[in-house]
């Protein structure tokens, strides 16, 4: 059975002792006893297997986040060299200068690009501002007592393993 299976089983069968329960006494017949100790049992089980599946699930991320920041590395090196490579070239080619080879033409000419130099002021025709909501800042705001129409704060079910 899966776990939710058993939670099912584990619900009906908590309902049944509640049912058949001694009114006076508040006993449970012990063949429904000896069940929801076996339901539970199962049940803890598992969960505990959950747990071990997420924890090899997190070392084989934190694997896969070492490897992604060691070719990270790997490639920033190699457009490092790249960059180093097309700036020799630019600097010891003439301007206009075009040599065909076997694989590439290679030429060098000048391209433009805009550099700020200054303080920019806050002109539209210059640029763009957009609006980007701090969920942060509505949170705090909303907790304060604030009336937003078009957010809410939400309860999230969420499960901690320590």
């Amino acid at each position: 059975m899966n776990l939710y299976e058993l939670t099912q089983e584990w619900r009906y069968a908590v309902e049944a002792a509640t049912n058949s329960c001694d009114p006076e006494t508040g006993a449970i017949p012990d063949d429904i006893a000896a069940i929801i100790d076996s339901i539970e049992q199962q049940r803890e089980q598992k969960i505990e297997n959950c747990v071990y599946a997420i924890r090899n699930l997190n070392a084989d991320a934190m694997a896969l986040d070492a490897e992604i920041s060691r070719l990270q590395a790997k490639k920033k090196t190699a457009d490092n060299a790249i960059e180093r490579i097309r700036q020799w070239l630019c600097d010891n080619m003439q301007d206009g200068e075009k040599v065909r080879t076997g694989i590439a033409t290679v030429s060098r000419r000048h391209s433009e690009s805009v550099s700020i130099t200054g303080d920019v002021p806050n002109d539209d025709r210059y640029g763009r501002t957009e609006f980007v909501p701090s969920k942060t800042k509505i949170k705090e705001a909303l907790k304060a007592g604030e009336e937003i129409a078009w957010a809410k704060v939400v309860q999230n079910p969420m499960v901690v393993i320590r």
